[in-house]
């Protein structure tokens, strides 16, 4: 009888690293590697780290949870007893711990890639390239990207034309 595997576990789940010790490793980590400016905000629902490294002005966002939201306030689905206020406080309060660390491993593994020549510094952070008008190449091309998933203009093949399968 074969099993269904079950969906990976978010990273840092359960971890008690406070959201003040990630954002100050972040911003440890982008200094070490030749930023020159760093900031955080946060405005609502969304949190932003930025940063200029190598001449480029590079930002992240963080969609943050509200703490209303089912997922907190009440207990697992199907399940639909509320929580009390301190837990789903808690639970709110550990899923921000988890998104942070998340993010401090997102960009240490840009900065790695860059760093082992897998791909140049500007290819790793590509999507977090703050263009002229404050708009990132990810909030630029990612709706083109989306409509070309559905359209006939998306490629199909894992190889390029011209390539007869070989490695090359």
């Amino acid at each position: 009888m074969s099993r269904t595997p079950s969906p990976p576990r978010p990273f840092a789940v359960g971890t008690a690293v406070p959201v003040a010790k990630s954002r100050a490793e972040i911003e440890t980590l982008v200094h070490r590697h030749g930023a020159d400016a760093f900031m955080t905000a946060t405005d609502g629902p969304t949190a932003v780290v930025v940063f200029r490294a190598r001449g480029l002005l590079l930002q992240f966002e963080l969609t943050l949870p509200q703490p209303g939201e089912r997922r907190f306030t009440h207990r697992t689905p199907g399940n639909n007893r509320p929580r009390g206020a301190d837990v789903a406080r808690k639970t709110y309060e550990a899923e921000l711990r988890r998104l942070w660390r998340a993010l401090l491993l997102a960009i240490k593994a840009k900065f790695e890639v860059a760093a082992s020549g897998i791909e140049t510094f500007e290819s790793s952070f590509l999507a977090n390239i703050v263009l002229a008008g404050s708009e990132t190449v990810g909030h630029r091309f990612l709706p083109q990207i989306e409509a070309m998933k559905t359209g006939a203009q998306a490629p199909t093949r894992l190889l390029p034309p011209g390539t007869n399968g070989s490695p090359r």
